[in-house]
Parts: structure tokens; sequence; C-alpha cells
């Protein structure tokens, strides 16, 4: 019965120190994800940093408002530049 219930627990800590770790990995700070928005008007960003921002936006409201002003501003720069 020990083994098992030392098994059970080992399991259970092991996948609680994996969240935490992925949690951390995942985490960015509001300046980190506005300049991951920035970099996203300018070119392509990665499959997780994609990640990253889709999971900060998820907690944090302003950057996702910060990530909606930039489309908006890049799409509209865009369109005006074929009026010159």
């Amino acid at each position: 019965m020990q083994t098992s219930l030392k098994k059970l627990y080992s399991k259970k800590l092991a996948k609680y120190l994996n969240v935490i770790m992925i949690k951390k990995l995942m985490n960015i700070t509001c300046q980190q994800a506005t300049f991951l928005t920035s970099k996203k008007e300018a070119r392509q960003i990665s499959v997780v940093e994609n990640i990253k921002l889709a999971l900060h936006f998820s907690i944090c409201e302003g950057c996702k408002r910060f990530a909606s002003q930039t489309k908006f501003i890049g799409i509209n720069a865009k369109h005006a530049e074929s009026f010159t």
C-alpha cells in the first residue's frame, strides 16, 4: 500500500510541477506582449510566440485592446498608402 501511495503522490507532484513550469514558460509580461504584438504587425511570429500572446490576451484586457488598435492602425495605414 505504501509504494502505491508513493507512486500516486509522485505522479501528482510531477504533474503539478509540469503545470507550474508550463505556466512560467508561457507567461509573459505586458511589455513582452506589446513587443510581440508590434513584431506580429511587422512580420510573422513563431507558433510559440502566438500561443504566448493568446494566453496573455486571455487574462489581460489592456494588451488585447492594444493588439486590436495596432491591427486597426496597420490596416488603415496600408489602405491610406493606396491613395498617395
